[in-house]
């Protein structure tokens, strides 16, 4: 399958440049494929590089005037690249930031791909010290979503300083979907070195 989606980005880059399209344009059609989630090495393939990769989906992530499902794509692309340094997690957390406070819709599902994206780079090996703080102020978020998919990057975080939040608002949670969230959350961070 991950073949055939790299087969199918080369084809499409190859047509695509037959009829004078930006890379760009390459990029966001690759983004819209239902078939398959592209891997690092189908963006750097469609950007024509790591770098480019990197910033194309950090721009096209942090554009919210486009189309949601082409951004909701972009922003998990960016956990592609743990390693490419502080562009996607300086992009995640810009995002985040921009989507705090969404109530309904699109603007929350782009908070929660954010969200579980940042905790994908952590998972990976890229985490900063303040990415505990920032997840953990939205285990208040109003919608039962993005708390549990909060409680779930705080655990990939692997901060141990993690569990502290967790079991404050397990303490007052009302949601079932949350709850198991925490739970697995607190066992994963049992797990972890103390920070």
């Amino acid at each position: 399958m991950r073949r055939a989606c790299t087969v199918g980005l080369a084809l499409l880059a190859f047509v695509a440049s037959a009829h004078g399209d930006t890379p760009t344009s390459v990029v966001v059609l690759a983004l819209t494929s239902t078939d398959a989630l592209a891997s690092s090495a189908d963006f750097v393939a469609a950007f024509s590089g790591s770098a480019e990769a990197v910033t194309g989906l950090a721009a096209i992530a942090q554009d919210s005037s486009g189309d949601t499902g082409v951004q909701l794509r972009a922003i998990r692309g960016l956990a592609e690249f743990p390693a490419s340094g502080s562009v996607p997690h300086d992009a995640l957390v810009a995002i985040i930031g921009a989507s705090s406070g969404a109530q309904s819709g699109s603007r929350v599902l782009v908070l929660r791909a954010a969200i579980e994206s940042l905790g994908a780079l952590a998972a990976g090996g890229h985490a900063e010290p303040a990415d505990e703080a920032l997840l953990a102020g939205h285990l208040n978020d109003g919608s039962r979503d993005v708390r549990a998919t909060t409680a779930r990057a705080l655990g990939e975080l692997c901060d141990t300083s993690a569990a502290t939040p967790l079991h404050v608002r397990a303490g007052g949670e009302t949601s079932v979907q949350v709850k198991l969230a925490i739970s697995e959350a607190l066992r994963v961070l049992a797990t972890c070195s103390p920070s």
